[in-house]
């Protein structure tokens, strides 16, 4: 009987015991209950895994913004190739929250926004590029039987942590539109979730061909700035 409980007090000490195995990267120690890692090598700390993205991101950038939606002529954009201060200004000034930019066509918008998004991207942040006319066709496309239902992709473009609305008014106004379209920016709004948004439509416009909810909420989530330039692809350097 007492080799009996010998063994079993000496098997709990074992099952109690911690074992130590530390980071590749950083040396910093990593514990484990109860359990070994059968390769060692494989061990990397939280902050180094994440360390890691971010080299790789910055080495990669335009892999990381075609997956995330940007189209190819804006993958290398970049705000060194920008001549307007003003724009300079708005992608180093740019931290966190709701941005609005509207202005005629060629005005830059695009172009400014996606310079944000590839600094998000560079912070280790997660961001989406949609164009409205194509999410809103991607949302529909669901009718159809596809993999997801306009639920899901509702929900996935609400609850995103970072998203690039492009071109709002670009879409035809529909009730199922508007509905869809309040239901992502009402939810982004209420639950903070940032959101970048370009037009060339102002405020006082989207009232009018959208709605004055969807202005509204807008106006409550975003910094409000209009891109006056004639055409700045006559000013980027090549």
């Amino acid at each position: 009987m007492k080799e009996v409980v010998e063994k079993v007090l000496e098997n709990t000490k074992k099952s109690a015991q911690k074992f130590e195995y530390k980071c590749v990267d950083c040396g910093k120690v990593v514990f484990t209950d109860t359990r070994h890692y059968t390769y060692a090598e494989d061990i990397i700390c939280k902050d180094c895994k994440e360390k890691n993205l971010i080299k790789d991101i910055k080495k990669n950038i335009g892999k990381y913004l075609q997956s995330g939606g940007v189209p190819p002529k804006y993958l290398t954009a970049s705000s060194e190739n920008l001549q307007v201060d003003k724009y300079k200004k708005i992608i180093s000034g740019y931290e966190d929250g709701g941005l609005f930019m509207w202005g005629s066509a060629g005005s830059g918008k695009t172009y400014v926004a996606v310079c944000i998004m590839k600094k998000l991207l560079e912070q280790g942040k997660s961001i989406i590029f949609r164009s409205v006319p194509r999410l809103l066709l991607e949302i529909k496309d669901t009718f159809n039987g596809q993999e997801y239902s306009d639920k899901e992709l509702i929900e996935y473009y609400s609850r995103h942590d970072y998203l690039l609305l492009d071109d709002l008014g670009a879409e035809k106004c529909t009730d199922w539109v508007l509905q869809t379209l309040y239901m992502i920016i009402e939810y982004r709004d209420s639950h903070l979730k940032p959101t970048i948004i370009t037009s060339n439509l102002s405020l006082d416009e989207i009232r009018h061909k959208l709605s004055d909810r969807i202005s509204s909420r807008i106006a409550g989530m975003c910094e409000v700035i209009k891109l006056n330039e004639e055409d700045l692809r006559l000013k980027l350097k090549h």
